[in-house]
């Protein structure tokens, strides 16, 4: 008896479209991973090329602390390249991840915010952006996002992604308001400079 089209579709072409969706979700995964290493390099060197005020330290060998608000893979990438990166002007890097437990409350993010010296935010968790900065701001916290407009909005250095490439745009005005000090090593190498630069 000759199977119907559905059986043999079921039988047949069933597996093999999961194999292939399984195939593109890991190819994702792996290319999402790549992505959040890059960025996170990037991070480590606008934090090597930072100079903050004295007061940001409690100590001369205080932690360097990164904040990631974003998602496990990120925080996880980002925690990897951060534990192999040389300590920075003394400071060890110590990466904390918003995600890592609950969803902090506004409360609690600024907190973390206000103990933290660079604060990543990536686009998902972006929210309400202009509050983060005016927080982040406050406290001479160096503002880094993947997110469109980042820089545009007050943000210090925003991340654009190409594909599997990214550069970055800058906003001078924000870090030189913020007490932060930025090599122009970096500026000069960004791809455009926003508020009044």
């Amino acid at each position: 008896m000759r199977e119907s089209r559905a059986t043999w579709m079921l039988r047949y072409l069933l597996p093999l479209l999961l194999l292939v969706s399984t195939t593109a979700a890991a190819q994702t995964d792996v290319d999402r991973l790549r992505l959040a290493q890059l960025e996170a390099a990037y991070l480590i060197n606008f934090a090597r090329y930072t100079d903050w005020p004295a007061d940001a330290f409690a100590a001369p060998d205080s932690p360097l602390v990164i904040l990631v608000h974003g998602d496990s893979t990120l925080v996880k990438a980002m925690t990897e390249i951060a534990t192999r990166a040389d300590p920075i002007a003394g400071h060890k890097i110590k990466l904390r991840g918003t995600r890592a437990q609950d969803y902090p409350t506004p409360e609690e993010l600024s907190q973390l915010i206000a103990n933290s010296h660079v604060l990543f935010i990536d686009e998902p968790f972006v929210g309400a952006v202009g509050e983060l900065l005016v927080q982040a701001h406050a406290h001479s916290v160096l503002t880094v996002s993947n997110a469109p407009g980042f820089a545009a909005a007050g943000g210090m250095f925003e991340l654009v992604r190409s594909g599997q490439r990214v550069s970055f745009d800058a906003n001078p005005e924000s870090i030189r308001t913020s007490r932060l000090s930025v090599s122009s090593r970096v500026l000069k190498l960004a791809r455009q400079l926003t508020g009044g630069g």
